[in-house]
């Protein structure tokens, strides 16, 4: 079995991926509905760590920015799992204890767009009933999809020690995710410029879970670790999903 630590969408993101291809448990504070076992854990204390390992033979442990693990690398060793990685922004420092893992992998992605994300899945209900989104302006940002960066993890869990980062091949702006959506859906984005506190008001998300992409990018980004093909890139057809959902959920509200 596999458990994945963490609770950013990244997080869900490597938890379906897994969950498609065999059991998985997801290890969190909060329970998170999904396709997999939830486990109540603090990774910041430790607090469960052992029950959430129960059974598991290899884990993944993703951290956000402001992801506290001290609690968790202070108990985990080599034996608790045959295969673990760590995610990790560009630039966010790896926890101490990593160095004791031998067995472990190291996989830096950059900002990640899918489903998953609370603004892909605001936009994309709103533009399928055909609603206008507001869309502020965050500048020029090196995106890679859920889907991308959970398939690079995946591959990564069948390696021992490597180091890998995956960045964005493409220059985008947000405009461009509202318009991807919009095609994904087969309805055109009705798309007005607005600041970005109005903007995530008026999707219904925090300020913070929009701003926090424009610092992810690194300033000189290495796109593969040499001596790394990464798995096959879905990019930009990725950052919706299935649209079918959204066009179901629509036509349930225009009844």
């Amino acid at each position: 079995m596999d458990v994945v630590f963490g609770t950013s969408p990244l997080a869900l993101a490597v938890t379906s991926r897994l969950a498609a291809s065999g059991p998985t448990a997801l290890a969190s504070k909060a329970a998170q509905l999904g396709p997999w076992l939830w486990r109540r854990c603090d990774p910041a204390t430790a607090e469960g760590v052992h029950h959430a390992l129960k059974g598991a033979n290899r884990a993944v442990v993703v951290m956000d920015d402001d992801d506290e693990v001290a609690g968790l690398f202070t108990l985990l060793k080599p034996s608790s799992v045959t295969r673990g990685v760590l995610v990790l922004g560009p630039n966010t420092a790896a926890p101490k204890g990593l160095e004791r893992l031998g067995n472990w992998s190291t996989v830096r992605i950059g900002a990640t767009w899918g489903p998953q994300e609370p603004l892909v899945a605001a936009w994309a209900a709103r533009i399928a009933r055909g609603g206008g989104v507001w869309v502020p302006d965050l500048g020029e940002l090196a995106i890679v999809s859920t889907l991308d960066a959970a398939n690079a993890v995946a591959a990564a869990l069948d390696v021992s020690g490597a180091s890998w980062t995956l960045i964005g091949d493409d220059v985008v702006r947000l405009s461009d995710l509202a318009t991807a959506i919009g095609e994904g859906l087969g309805v055109p984005a009705r798309i007005w410029r607005a600041p970005l506190g109005l903007a995530a008001w008026r999707a219904g998300v925090p300020a913070t879970a929009i701003r926090r992409w424009a610092p992810r990018t690194p300033s000189k980004p290495q796109r593969y670790t040499p001596g790394w093909t990464p798995p096959s890139l879905a990019r930009r057809a990725a950052w919706l999903g299935d649209p079918a959902k959204f066009l179901q959920d629509a036509g349930k509200k225009k009844r």
